[in-house]
């Protein structure tokens, strides 16, 4: 019997009594004959009568996943294994919905899942391995890189006028570096430098182009310059730690 007469015997059965089992098999060939729609509506029509058909519902489980809505079929996956556990075709299914939502642990556990129920399954233990080595692939998470990277000075600069904050003057991003002294001392083991408001900072950005007055000219000693740079990082430190006190409580 071709796919397109057990259709038409099974859409009689289950016009004939609605509340025959029958609806399943037909929904399972709408399915595989590329009809999920009518897979879908077939399938939630009985299920409303018969709730705890397992089969049924992972026929409309794998007919929303064809058609790539994912959560929903990821959530009627989950229903049939509250019915029955070892349902290794929503098992399987799970791992790869998972594995196209880019949850790579639960793709890794799901097949595992698998492989308990299937230990012969080479293709399950190719996909294990292929999982298992982007899961050491996998890079940081982006609110890890957000923590561990510096933020550069200009996204610094950026990210506090979006939220309002106008330090009172430019950011020294380009006073150059001095060397310390072998003479001048170490500060002590967990002092901190106590953070200044940016006004406070006796520092100002030079116009290349402008003649240096007498005063500009006069070197500073290397003590006192490795002191105003330390008291400009503190103060940067400070207006960094405003800004993102501020985000965050606009965020929350």
């Amino acid at each position: 019997m071709s796919a397109a007469s057990r259709i038409e015997s099974l859409e009689r059965r289950v016009k004939a009594d609605p509340t025959s089992v029958a609806f399943a098999s037909l929904a399972e060939e709408y399915r595989r004959a590329g009809r999920l729609g009518e897979a879908i509506e077939t399938s939630r029509a009985g299920l409303e009568r018969h709730p705890s058909y397992a089969s049924a519902r992972v026929t409309l489980a794998r007919a929303l996943h064809e058609l790539g809505q994912l959560d929903e079929a990821r959530a009627e996956f989950e229903t049939v294994l509250g019915l029955a556990p070892e349902n290794l075709v929503a098992i399987r299914e799970l791992a790869d919905i998972h594995r196209r939502l880019g949850d790579r642990a639960a793709t890794l556990q799901y097949l595992q899942q698998a492989l308990t129920l299937a230990p012969l399954d080479a293709e399950l233990r190719d996909a294990i391995a292929d999982a298992e080595e982007r899961m050491v692939e996998a890079p940081p998470h982006p609110a890890a890189e957000a923590v561990d990277r510096p933020a550069p000075v200009d996204d610094v600069r950026n990210l506090g006028a979006s939220l309002g904050f106008e330090p009172a003057l430019d950011l020294p991003i380009d006073l150059p570096l001095v060397e310390v002294p072998a003479d001048v001392p170490a500060e002590e083991p967990g002092e901190v430098a106590e953070p200044l408001a940016l006004d406070a900072i006796p520092f100002a950005r030079v116009d290349p182009s402008e003649p240096e007055s007498p005063e500009d000219a006069r070197p500073l000693d290397a003590p006192g310059r490795l002191e105003t740079l330390r008291r400009q990082e503190a103060a940067l430190e400070h207006f960094l730690a405003q800004i993102l006190k501020e985000r965050d409580r606009r965020a929350s």
